[in-house]
């Protein structure tokens, strides 16, 4: 039987996806857009927000160029729905994590400031000094001296007479450095373990300094541990100012080779996704932090969140974990190192973002992960005060996030209706600044910060929340707005806060570690805060007992560091002017 000369011309069916609708590539984001959980242009060969923030920009290594268009829709779908679940913010407020440090108090308000968690305008919760001195009671005393476009915190460059870094490495020497780092740096953020930093060492003072990334690690390792010093309450006197002064500027010199070597390694890092390279660059943001070099600091800290996310990406996928990754490390080992170093990597760039500011960046990115990162063990003792410590602050910052939140609500304090939605807010949130220090286990008790870092920080943090909560009601009386007698309630206790904050900073107003730069600006912002109360009419009976005698010991802190700081000089100036007209 012949066949017809229909069959003869039947076609094939063509290709699935070929006939509906063209061929095209799924949206992606480079690998520091998905870190921030921000969108992506996509321009290449640097995206914009890479460009501006001077990031090395990385991409995925994933093709879909063979996926039919079908496919890409789907994948695209899933993309949006998981834009849609981190920012709305559900999964951090369902979290009832029993880690130490932790709060699990949930409120109705609570979840309606969650639904903001996510990318908000910096502008709506713009708590930086510089903002502070255009408030109405200081803005033109503040501007007779110093013109806002002078206003800029910028660091000095600080010029040391740095000798160069043999190849050879003496153990002894490497052994001693570490164990500075360990008491001084890597007891705030712990995310290292020490037996593996030993062998790098080792095999650095074996074979000398190689371009990978374990060598950066023990470099930076050892810049750090040459700054690091003990932390005491005592005040030098002047003499041994000077004496301390000597002291601090010979271990900036003798830092700077280590540093600068390490530096020159950190292109191995970029574009790798493996752990000990995010680390690499979280220790990188540190030194520059301690440098007080900001801007610097959280452009390595953005990078290495990026870093760490792509890590991330590659182990949800059950990819290669990066060829960094010594192969006896144990699976655990290495979820627990990647989830403390992100989690120390998010706080950081939050952190600093706030302290910068950084020119062309109109939003901050206020989400969390849900969960809290794993003690390195099942279980956790009183002698790990480190992981104390570190669950603390995780939630501290945690609380700060959801605070900021509030405040980017932009209610306005004069509509009576909003102005009672604030005060519920601020006491649900004193209430769970209470819970947290409750929840505080017996080595991290607050009343002995006077003699340890890791309480005094602590200590601080808490005075930033409190700080944050009070910050709407005190500058909208402090610029003239209507009060009534509970908003003079939070005011005077936003006024005893910066009083407060001097207090209990000074203890650290001469110790050089990452987070002094950011100790000096909030010391200042609360002495300004003070001021501009105290030139309010308004505010004189709301002002902190003995808070003048205060102020002596924040110029005394300004000069200090006038040498690092360009505008300190220029804030002591205004300091002492607004000092003399609150007198008189």
């Amino acid at each position: 039987m012949s066949a017809s000369p229909s069959d003869g011309t039947r076609k094939r069916p063509a290709p699935r996806g070929t006939a509906a609708y063209p061929r095209k590539r799924a949206n992606k984001a480079c690998q520091v857009c998905r870190a921030r959980r921000t969108k992506c242009d996509n321009k290449r060969p640097k995206c914009g927000f890479c460009e501006k923030a001077g990031t090395n920009c990385t991409w995925a290594p994933q093709d879909l160029s063979s996926f039919d268009p079908a496919s890409l829709a789907i994948l695209e779908r899933f993309d949006r729905l998981e834009s849609l679940l981190f920012s709305s913010g559900k999964a951090s407020l369902l979290d009832h994590q029993t880690s130490p440090g932790t709060v699990t108090v949930s409120s109705p308000s609570q979840r309606e400031i969650g639904s903001r968690l996510g990318c908000v305008q910096s502008s709506l919760i713009n708590v930086r000094l510089e903002a502070v001195l255009q408030w109405q009671p200081i803005r033109v005393l503040v501007n007779s001296v110093v013109p806002p476009t002078k206003m800029v915190c910028t660091p000095v460059a600080f010029h040391q007479l740095a000798g160069s870094l043999s190849d050879e490495f003496n153990m002894s020497t490497c052994n001693a450095l570490l164990e500075n780092f360990w008491r001084g740096v890597h007891s705030k953020n712990p995310i290292l373990n020490k037996d593996e930093v030993k062998r790098f060492m080792h095999q650095v003072c074996l074979d000398g300094i190689s371009w990978d990334a374990q060598s950066c690690l023990v470099l930076l390792v050892c810049a750090l541990g040459t700054l690091a010093t003990e932390f005491g309450p005592a005040s030098p006197g002047q003499v041994e100012e000077r004496d301390l002064k000597a002291s601090d500027r010979r271990r900036v010199a003798q830092a700077q080779p280590y540093f600068a070597a390490a530096q020159k390694r950190l292109g191995v890092c970029l574009g790798r996704r493996g752990i000990l390279e995010a680390q690499c660059f979280f220790y990188c943001g540190v030194y520059l932090s301690t440098m007080m070099q900001p801007e610097a600091a959280w452009s390595m800290f953005l990078q290495a969140l990026a870093c760490c996310q792509g890590f991330r990406c590659l182990a949800e996928a059950g990819l290669d974990i990066g060829s960094s990754s010594p192969p006896d490390y144990e699976l655990d080992s290495v979820t627990v190192a990647e989830e403390s170093t992100y989690w120390t990597c998010l706080k950081s760039e939050i952190e600093s973002h706030l302290d910068v500011s950084p020119p062309g960046f109109r939003t901050i990115d206020l989400w969390y992960p849900r969960k809290f990162p794993d003690p390195p063990r099942n279980s956790i003792t009183d002698t790990d005060r480190s992981w104390f410590f570190y669950l603390a602050e995780i939630a501290l910052r945690r609380l700060a996030n959801r605070i900021m939140a509030f405040i980017s609500k932009g209610l306005d304090l004069n509509n009576p209706q909003e102005t009672q939605s604030a005060y519920e807010s601020a006491a649900e949130f004193e209430q769970e600044a209470q819970d947290w220090i409750q929840s505080l286990p017996s080595p991290n008790e607050l009343e002995r910060y006077q003699d340890d870092v890791l309480n005094f920080i602590l200590k601080g943090h808490l005075l930033n929340c409190y700080e944050l909560i009070y910050w709407p009601f005190v500058k909208h009386a402090v610029n003239g707005g209507q009060q009534d007698q509970k908003s003079d309630e939070y005011i005077k206790k936003g006024l005893q806060v910066a009083a407060d904050r001097i207090a209990i900073n000074q203890p650290g107003f001469k110790h050089r570690h990452h987070g002094t730069y950011g100790m000096i600006k909030s010391v200042t912002r609360s002495t300004f805060v003070l001021l501009a109360a105290c030139h309010s009419n308004r505010l004189q009976h709301l002002m902190p007992v003995g808070w003048l005698e205060l102020l002596p010991s924040v110029d005394d802190l300004l000069e200090f560091w006038e040498d690092e700081i360009a505008a300190a000089a220029s804030w002591r100036e205004m300091m002492k002017l607004l000092v003399e007209e609150a007198q008189t």
